[in-house]
């Protein structure tokens, strides 16, 4: 052994150090996408002649599936595209939509799990490299390194996936070639594009909208949910730019070499290559976009959904085919790189964006809430262990039984949250409207604020300090998301952006400023058209919980006047097909009663009363169960017996029969509101049959409502106070005549 002289040392700097450290980093990482690329494209399996890339891809495919059901043994997180990213990139490709963009899925979870590949080499699996592969210094003494560096992608692919993107782009036709001879075939007349798309990222690489404006993520690999609020136009970025050397050698003659130079996407500047590798020299000009490689983006702004105070945003870019218009709106999971875009040309400080590598839309599973067997069992055995009405005083007590305030109301919040199933025939909508009109400090706002916690998705906004897209949605002049110059964009409003099965509670309704039209249509068909300047359609298909106080005699009042005769439906201030949109309209007056009073303030005082050590909550049913167990009621399907429909149909023309020749005639419209109570009702009661059981409880909690005690008032014909006083009228002027006919 040669020793080497202390003196002979040279001291190395940390500046050497660092770019050690990055160069061992490069080849870590070059030997995990080789490693990837070697097993999926199938080529371990190439040293057998005989075997073609078909036989080949279904090795590595029922490799695949061995391990899918080894990641089920061990609960990996996996979802929709987990099997096919583990298998053969030939099984991808041909599942591509477009033969000349192959798409190809990256799952970092199953990546982590370290369970693709098994612990001992398969029969014929070859871990040696392509020729041209080694050549460049990358080879595998044994399997035992290569499932090593194999597994090492997920830690590569988390914190390095542009490097890990660069090189996976550098070998992949080295490898696709192998995995579907095709490709190469069809390349001579079209330009092949694979696309690799990365998702499935582990818990841990979750950031919330704090974490990711602090940047500390930034170059890696992060996800996040969110709603998308504006959408921009889908531009083309020129990812690599041809150029021509027009350097002059000693015979006056140009050299004409082309060179494809990469560009810099977050410097945002067209740069040209240092040098031609050919002649040296430095001149050179721009050819023709055709021959430069260019790939569609598109920018997206992604809101927070638990907005707490002001709601915080972050750009989102897009990139090839996940570039999507009709994402407004829409709640979606962004996986993507944190980068950075400088505010302005050679600036310092910059703006942080998603570069997404995938996304996935939530619109459908934000809500979903994981109800395990276990707890599947629990609910059972609540349902099991009380009636329908001991089941639903329990769970408002547990929800909100420290308001000590209409039964019926709260009742009617759960039933909402179960929701009724649709039906397309005669348009019957799912959601279900409720207005609470009342008096001030009757916990109007505290109902609304707690509707939102029993559904994940929903949403809580003031009507009268809405967003500029307003409750429904709005064509506005907004900043470009390239140039920072107006444009008009389609923005979604609230009731846009709350989740399909969530709630929408609007407080201050009566006061909303916006297109009340819109509203109307967004309640009743689930949707909104924008055709101002800008033409789109936003889904509105959430329940809507609206809260409001009476106009009042003095509008600084604003509680209902009980000493004259003015009807409640004049004291909303609504018009009439404002309030045929909901399926019950409750009033709570603030009426002075000595018991009910005392109990309200005992209610309110809760909090601050000295414990006497017992649990309040002990026999109280948890949030988390409550959330789970609307869940399950949201996914029963449910029909109505015939009995009950029968006797929905008889009791409601009995009340028209009654009422024919009156004002006070009731709409059909209450027809389709108590069958929606009723199959919520058998939802919450844990059955896929509405009784008349059901009925009969949606009735007693209806029975309250405007709808019921003054069907006049909805419709826009006489009202229950103006029959009385036309009765009053009618009555005394018989009396008059009668008497003065017996004087005569």
């Amino acid at each position: 052994m040669v020793m080497m002289n202390t003196n002979e040392v040279e001291d190395i700097t940390d500046d050497a150090r660092t770019l050690m450290r990055i160069d061992e980093n490069e080849r870590n990482i070059r030997r995990s996408v080789v490693a990837y690329l070697m097993h999926h494209s199938g080529q371990v399996f190439s040293s057998n002649s005989s075997l073609d890339s078909d036989y080949r891809a279904s090795l590595v495919d029922d490799m695949a599936s061995e391990a899918f059901d080894r990641m089920g043994g061990l609960g990996v997180s996996t979802n929709a595209t987990t099997l096919a990213a583990i298998g053969s990139l030939k099984g991808q490709s041909d599942a591509s939509s477009n033969p000349n963009i192959p798409i190809f899925h990256i799952d970092s979870n199953a990546l982590f799990s370290e369970t693709i590949l098994p612990l001992t080499a398969p029969t014929d699996y070859s871990v040696t490299p392509p020729e041209g592969i080694t050549s460049e210094g990358i080879h595998f003494p044994d399997y035992t390194l290569f499932r090593a560096s194999y597994n090492n992608m997920a830690t590569h692919v988390i914190t390095t996936p542009k490097s890990v993107l660069f090189w996976i782009q550098r070998f992949e036709k080295d490898f696709i070639y192998i995995a579907d001879p095709m490709i190469e075939e069809r390349e001579i007349y079209h330009r092949i594009r694979p696309e690799w798309r990365i998702g499935n990222l582990p818990e841990h690489s979750y950031r919330d909208f704090q974490a990711l404006e602090y940047g500390l993520d930034v170059g890696r690999l992060v996800k996040a949910t969110g709603q998308v609020t504006e959408v921009g136009e889908i531009k083309m970025v020129m990812t690599h730019i041809a150029f021509r050397c027009t350097s002059k050698n000693e015979f006056d003659a140009e050299c004409g070499n082309i060179i494809l130079h990469e560009q810099d996407e977050e410097l945002g500047l067209i740069s040209t290559p240092q040098s031609c590798p050919l002649c040296s020299g430095t001149k050179f000009i721009k050819l023709s976009s055709k021959e430069s490689r260019s790939e569609p983006m598109q920018r997206l702004t992604l809101q927070e959904e638990e907005i707490g105070g002001e709601a915080r945003s972050k750009m989102v870019e897009l990139r090839s085919t996940l570039c999507n218009t009709d994402l407004a709106g829409r709640t979606i999971e962004v996986t993507g790189a944190l980068n950075l875009e400088p505010i302005t040309k050679n600036s310092l400080i910059g703006s942080s964006y998603l570069l997404a590598t995938n996304y996935r839309v939530m619109d459908d599973t934000s809500t979903e809430v994981h109800v395990s067997n276990e707890d599947e069992e629990e609910i059972q055995g609540y349902i099991d262990g009380f009636d329908l009405e001991e089941r639903m005083d329990l769970f408002i007590n547990s929800w909100a039984g420290h308001i000590f305030s209409a039964n019926d109301v709260k009742k009617a919040i759960v039933l909402q949250h179960c929701r009724s199933p649709a039906e397309e025939r005669f348009g019957h909508r799912s959601g279900i409207h409720i207005l609470i009109m009342g008096d001030p400090g009757t916990a109007k706002s505290k109902f609304l604020v707690l509707s939102t916690k029993l559904t994940p998705g929903s949403r809580y906004v003031s009507a009268d300090n809405a967003t500029q897209a307003g409750l429904t949605g709005a064509c506005s002049q907004v900043e470009d998301l390239y140039s920072n110059k107006k444009r008009w964009a389609v923005l979604p409003g609230d009731l846009g952006l709350t989740s399909a099965d969530g709630v929408c509670s609007v407080d201050e309704f009566n006061l909303y400023k916006g297109d009340f039209g819109d509203f109307n249509n967004a309640m009743e068909s689930g949707e909104v058209t924008i055709s101002k300047i800008v033409k789109a359609k936003i889904p509105t298909r959430c329940s809507v919980l609206a809260g409001a106080n009476p106009k009042g005699k003095d509008s600084d009042r604003k509680k209902f006047n009980k000493n004259n005769q003015t009807p409640y439906s004049s004291q909303i201030g609504l018009e009439f097909t404002i309030l045929q949109r909901f399926d019950a309209i409750f009033i709570l007056e603030d009426i002075a009663n000595k018991d009910n009073d005392e109990k309200v303030a005992l209610s309110m005082l809760q909090g601050l009363v000295t414990s006497d050590g017992a649990d309040p909550d002990a026999d109280k049913l948890s949030l988390d169960f409550m959330k789970k167990y609307l869940a399950l009621c949201r996914s029963r399907p449910v029909t109505l017996s015939n009995e009950s429909a029968r006797y929905i149909a008889s009791t409601h023309s009995s009340k028209r029969s009654e009422s024919a020749n009156d004002d006070n005639m009731r709409s059909h419209r209450q027809v389709a509101s108590l069958a929606r109570f009723s199959l919520a009702a058998a939802r919450f009661d844990g059955v896929g049959v509405a009784t008349l059981k059901h009925v009969k409880f949606a009735e007693d909690i209806l029975k309250n409502t405007l709808q019921e005690r003054d069907p006049g008032a909805i419709d826009g014909g006489m009202t229950q106070d103006a029959r009385e006083i036309r009765q009053k009228v009618a009555e005394t002027f018989v009396t008059l005549i009668h008497d003065s006919f017996w004087l005569l």
